[in-house]
């Protein structure tokens, strides 16, 4: 089975930094291993000190952005990381005053790949490089967009082999605050999951106190295949998956020993109606099928957002993005 996976790296990697390579080094993967971090006010005075003539040293990650011909590992006439082409000739050139292509007030990029190693989901290597940018604003008068982190997610098939039904998975772990006693939810006309406190109070060192927050993780280019919850646990049916089976069943919406998740208490058993959805009732309009309507002793909860399976043929990418978004009411429960 073709699966690429990691939760913590808990037993294995599934992953490493950089991009696919014909052969790998010490070196390579340490110049690799790296969050390069670009701020849009960093771009701003960068190309003000380049028009008056003055030293620009001191602003390495625009500097050092792995874009087309300006890598020291890699392949110098691949297309990494995204920057302004002032004279079209494809190469970036920092210092006639090419800059970085970012999203929002604050960017982070990185390339990782499952070229090598799969001891942690045990699934046989996809071969597919993943570009990764993060990006934010800075937006107090929008609390929406202020308290959202976006990621653009492009997968590369480098591989001899065309995928039919590749399933991208967005694996959560909220920990929100006191990450033993929170709750998980489904929205799926929002495309999105989420997770909120399973009290009133989220209580203990590292809770919120009263009224916490929830935050959520939203599809906002890609339908929802399935949605799927389980526990930091060694339980057969819920726990930790161990093998690349339980990986794919999760992706699938279905119960680490591959039965279906049906729409009442817990979701395990065969009394109910099958969905590929967790918790996808409304807790705020107390209907459907939630956790705290089912009385469900809250816990440690991670929850994997499935995209709809798409076609990835060789040499071929796609690209998702999502958003991660915070909200805390001022007060009430």
């Amino acid at each position: 089975m073709y699966l690429a996976a990691e939760a913590y790296q808990q037993t294995g990697k599934d992953f490493q930094p950089g991009p696919v390579l014909a052969n790998y080094s010490s070196a390579s993967r340490a110049y690799w291993d790296r969050i390069w971090t670009v701020k849009q006010s960093d771009i701003d005075e960068f190309l003000e000190k380049i028009k008056n003539g003055e030293s620009v040293n001191t602003y390495t990650d625009i500097i050092e952005w792995p874009a087309k011909g300006n890598i020291q590992f890699g392949d110098s006439s691949a297309s990494y990381a995204p920057f302004v082409d002032l004279n079209g000739n494809g190469r970036y050139e920092p210092l006639i005053g090419e800059y970085p292509q970012i999203k929002g007030d604050q960017a982070l990029f990185t390339i990782i790949n499952d070229d090598l190693v799969h001891t942690e989901s045990g699934g046989q290597k996809l071969q597919v490089e993943i570009h990764r940018l993060l990006y934010a604003f800075n937006l107090p008068n929008n609390k929406a967009i202020h308290n959202s982190v976006f990621a653009d997610i492009k997968i590369i098939n480098k591989s001899t082999r065309n995928y039919d039904s590749l399933l991208f998975t967005s694996w959560v772990d909220f920990d929100l605050g006191n990450y033993e006693d929170d709750y998980i939810g489904t929205d799926t006309s929002r495309k999105m999951v989420y997770a909120y406190n399973g009290s009133p109070t989220d209580a203990g060192p590292l809770g919120f106190g009263a009224t916490p927050p929830a935050q959520a993780c939203v599809f906002l280019n890609y339908p929802l295949w399935s949605t799927m919850y389980y526990n930091n646990s060694n339980d057969a049916v819920s726990g930790n998956p161990t093998s690349p089976l339980h990986h794919f069943y999760y992706m699938n919406g279905l119960w680490k020993d591959g039965s279906s998740k049906v729409a009442t208490g817990t979701g395990i058993g065969s009394n109910g109606t099958a969905t590929r959805f967790s918790f996808s009732g409304n807790p705020c309009a107390n209907t459907g099928w939630w956790e705290g309507g089912e009385s469900i002793t809250p816990g440690d909860r991670r929850i994997l957002a499935t995209a709809a399976p798409q076609t990835l043929g060789i040499g071929q990418e796609l690209n998702y993005t999502l958003a991660y978004v915070y909200s805390r009411a001022d007060t009430g429960n």
